[in-house]
Protein backbone atom coordinates (compact mmCIF):
# COMPACT_ATOMS: atom_id res chain seq x y z
CA UNK A 1 0.00 0.00 0.00
CA UNK A 2 1.24 3.49 -0.83
CA UNK A 3 2.05 5.48 2.33
CA UNK A 4 3.94 8.45 0.86
CA UNK A 5 3.01 11.45 -1.25
CA UNK A 6 4.90 14.37 -2.70
CA UNK A 7 2.94 17.61 -2.47
CA UNK A 8 4.19 20.28 -4.86
CA UNK A 9 3.51 23.54 -3.04
CA UNK A 10 6.17 25.86 -4.41
CA UNK A 11 4.54 27.55 -7.37
CA UNK A 12 4.33 31.30 -7.75
CA UNK A 13 0.57 31.24 -8.29
CA UNK A 14 0.66 33.81 -11.05
CA UNK A 15 -2.85 32.98 -12.32
CA UNK A 16 -4.29 33.37 -8.80
CA UNK A 17 -2.32 36.46 -7.85
CA UNK A 18 -5.22 38.83 -8.50
CA UNK A 19 -7.37 36.88 -6.03
CA UNK A 20 -4.87 35.81 -3.34
CA UNK A 21 -1.75 37.92 -3.67
CA UNK A 22 -0.71 37.82 -0.01
CA UNK A 23 -0.39 34.02 0.35
CA UNK A 24 1.02 31.17 -1.76
CA UNK A 25 -1.64 29.44 -3.85
CA UNK A 26 -1.73 26.28 -1.70
CA UNK A 27 -2.61 28.52 1.26
CA UNK A 28 -5.53 30.18 -0.56
CA UNK A 29 -8.57 30.06 1.73
CA UNK A 30 -11.37 27.68 0.75
CA UNK A 31 -14.35 27.66 3.13
CA UNK A 32 -12.15 29.18 5.83
CA UNK A 33 -9.24 26.74 5.55
CA UNK A 34 -6.13 26.72 3.36
CA UNK A 35 -6.44 24.60 0.21
CA UNK A 36 -3.46 22.58 1.46
CA UNK A 37 -5.59 21.40 4.40
CA UNK A 38 -7.99 19.69 1.98
CA UNK A 39 -5.14 18.10 0.01
CA UNK A 40 -3.59 16.63 3.17
CA UNK A 41 -6.98 15.56 4.56
CA UNK A 42 -7.84 13.71 1.36
CA UNK A 43 -4.46 12.00 1.14
CA UNK A 44 -4.70 11.04 4.83
CA UNK A 45 -8.14 9.53 4.27
CA UNK A 46 -6.55 7.35 1.59
CA UNK A 47 -3.89 6.00 3.98
CA UNK A 48 -1.04 8.39 3.24
CA UNK A 49 1.00 9.01 6.38
CA UNK A 50 4.30 10.40 5.03
CA UNK A 51 4.21 13.75 3.25
CA UNK A 52 7.11 15.22 1.35
CA UNK A 53 6.26 18.86 0.68
CA UNK A 54 8.20 20.72 -1.97
CA UNK A 55 7.95 24.38 -1.06
CA UNK A 56 9.36 27.50 -2.64
CA UNK A 57 7.48 30.78 -2.98
CA UNK A 58 6.52 32.19 0.44
CA UNK A 59 7.53 28.88 2.01
CA UNK A 60 7.53 30.22 5.57
CA UNK A 61 3.73 30.27 5.78
CA UNK A 62 3.43 26.75 4.34
CA UNK A 63 6.01 25.29 6.71
CA UNK A 64 4.44 27.05 9.68
CA UNK A 65 0.96 25.76 8.77
CA UNK A 66 2.15 22.17 8.40
CA UNK A 67 4.14 22.16 11.63
CA UNK A 68 1.29 23.75 13.59
CA UNK A 69 -1.49 21.52 12.25
CA UNK A 70 0.20 18.22 11.35
CA UNK A 71 2.93 17.78 13.89
CA UNK A 72 1.88 14.15 14.38
CA UNK A 73 2.66 13.12 10.82
CA UNK A 74 6.01 12.62 9.20
CA UNK A 75 6.84 15.42 6.83
CA UNK A 76 9.88 16.73 5.03
CA UNK A 77 10.20 20.03 3.27
CA UNK A 78 12.32 20.83 0.28
CA UNK A 79 12.67 24.53 -0.54
CA UNK A 80 13.29 25.26 -4.18
CA UNK A 81 11.98 27.43 -7.00
CA UNK A 82 13.04 25.15 -9.79
CA UNK A 83 9.89 23.96 -11.55
CA UNK A 84 7.83 20.79 -11.27
CA UNK A 85 10.16 18.27 -12.97
CA UNK A 86 13.21 19.22 -10.93
CA UNK A 87 11.26 19.56 -7.66
CA UNK A 88 9.84 16.06 -8.13
CA UNK A 89 13.25 14.65 -8.98
CA UNK A 90 14.82 16.26 -5.89
CA UNK A 91 12.12 14.78 -3.63
CA UNK A 92 12.66 11.25 -4.91
CA UNK A 93 15.65 10.80 -2.61
CA UNK A 94 13.22 10.79 0.34
CA UNK A 95 10.81 8.27 -1.16
CA UNK A 96 10.86 4.73 0.20
CA UNK A 97 10.19 2.16 -2.46
CA UNK A 98 8.53 -1.11 -1.42
CA UNK A 99 9.80 -4.19 -3.18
Amino acid sequence: MIKQAIILAGGLGTRLRSVVSEVPKCMAPVAGKPFLHYVIAHLSSQGITDFIVSVGYKSESIISFIRKNYGNCSQRMRASLCGTPRATRECRCWMQVER
